[in-house]
């Protein structure tokens, strides 16, 4: 069961699928629709939609590669999809759950440069180059953002956190006195004690934990810990961030934080060294266990 939040590496989504189904050609990755990331037709786009659901929907449909392996729902069909974990979900799936965490300044800077910066510059040319305005509505999309991996491992929210951060600029940007329901459930409701209590207590049954920051390491972890096949093409970057502007200093240097996905983090953390300690993971045994894929086993 792949638990996705969002910017923390849809990469991740070839090791699953290569561990999944060892029959998959060699170079099979997740998308990028750019031709770019390794093999031109492997990193080609079936129907235009970079990412885990053009890989799972149309390279390689779920039906044909994958029966009855991956965590899917009813209202969403593709594995790799930003879901939150629903009490049926957790009891059906718990202890088969995997997923890369990473700190939320790194992921809300990812996903603000993604979701507004991004998307509004093909429209507002000037947008990238107003840093006070970026700043003003980065403070926001922080404040919208906390708490969003609270709520996706606890499924306790009044809106669906995925969506505040994906209409941020149709929800919030032009609601500026934030007058519709949308606009007010997504800034104003933090995670409540029980959530939290909750996140902290299903992330510990989690099989896997990895963490974005630690990409490579958390590739040669997760086949350390269950084995398959370690391949080059798990390391290649499918989607790579151009960033406008260093959002994650400017969270840091104004103490923008989230005390609930900060606390969720951090245990993830420790969930990840204890392992590699565990599974006897460095730089030395990585390298012997992925052979030829210049990646960068750090151990710090």
């Amino acid at each position: 069961a792949w638990f996705h939040i969002m910017k923390c590496g849809s990469s991740f989504g070839a090791t699953l699928a290569h561990f999944a189904n060892s029959s998959l050609p060699e170079l099979a990755h997740m998308p990028s629709c750019s031709g770019n990331v390794s093999d031109a037709h492997e990193d080609s786009c079936e129907n235009g939609t970079q990412g885990a659901r053009d890989f799972f929907k149309y390279k390689y449909p779920m039906h044909e590669w994958f029966p009855d392996v991956f965590w899917t729902t009813n209202r969403s069909s593709e594995p790799g999809a930003h879901r939150p974990i629903q009490d049926s979900d957790f009891q059906e799936w718990k202890g088969h759950f995997v997923g890369l965490f990473r700190s939320p300044q790194a992921r809300v800077a990812s996903a603000y440069n993604h979701f507004v910066i991004a998307s509004l510059d093909k429209e507002e040319k000037l947008f990238e180059y107003d840093h006070s305005r970026q700043m003003h509505y980065l403070t926001k999309f922080a404040a919208v953002a906390r708490g969003t991996v609270t709520k996706m491992l606890s499924g306790m929210y009044d809106v669906n956190p995925i969506r505040c951060e994906m209409h941020f600029d149709n929800w919030i940007m032009k609601d500026s006195q934030c007058l519709h329901g949308e606009c007010r459930r997504c800034l104003k409701k933090d995670p409540s004690a029980a959530a939290l209590k909750l996140a902290l207590a299903r992330l510990q049954k989690f099989s896997f934990v990895g963490l974005t920051d630690h990409f490579d390491l958390s590739v040669c972890l997760f086949h350390a810990m269950f084995g398959g096949e370690c391949w080059p093409v798990e390391f290649a970057n499918m989607r790579k961030s151009l960033f406008y502007d260093n959002y994650s200093d400017f969270l840091a240097d104004h103490a923008i934080q989230d005390p609930y996905d900060g606390q969720i983090f951090r245990e993830a953390s420790k969930m990840f060294w204890s392992n590699v300690a565990r599974y006897n993971v460095t730089t030395e045994n990585c390298l012997r266990m992925c052979p030829g894929s210049n990646a960068s086993f750090t151990m710090s």
